[in-house]
């Protein structure tokens, strides 16, 4: 795998005009399947899976779970300005996003379902899904659904 990867953020302007709001470059090359954004700020957000291998598909292009490998969450100024970095507690992997805003303090508050591994892509494969297709009892027990845990991104990261 190529070292290091470079994210940047950008948005196109009405008149076709590129912006960079940020050139990421401290970053581990991961799997990314969303944005965050709230009414200011866009927030790349790097949980676990990163890629580490050659593989035949995308799973198997990640590497082995690190309980050490922290999420990072990027918080470039929609229209400019300089990144904010924040570092989570623990390690975890998402899917998705749920909900992301900004609260009277000016935080950023980032509401992810955090699963504790890897485990809900390979539980997601099609033959897995398919294995309980039209069950309503027999639900694979593999299949988790993970809490809803909201971060927060305090307003004196942000205005770095």
């Amino acid at each position: 795998m190529a070292s290091p990867p470079i994210y940047k953020i950008f948005g196109v302007s009405l008149t076709g005009e590129l912006d960079v709001l940020a050139a990421i470059t401290d970053a581990p090359a991961a799997y990314i399947n969303t944005l965050f954004s709230t009414e200011n700020y866009l927030i790349l957000t790097i949980w676990q899976a990163d890629f580490k291998q050659q593989g035949k598909n995308l799973l198997s292009t990640f590497g082995s779970w690190d309980p050490n490998r922290k999420t990072l969450f990027y918080v470039p100024k929609a229209g400019g300005g300089v990144t904010a970095k924040y570092i989570s507690d623990d390690a975890f992997f998402a899917f998705h996003e749920v909900n992301s805003f900004e609260d009277e303090s000016e935080a950023i508050n980032i509401d992810i379902p955090r699963m504790e591994n890897l485990g809900f892509p390979t539980v997601t494969r099609i033959q897995n899904l398919r294995t309980n297709l039209g069950s309503k009892t027999n639900v694979s027990p593999s299949i988790v659904y993970p809490p809803i845990r909201t971060f927060l991104c305090p307003p004196t990261a942000v205005r770095k």
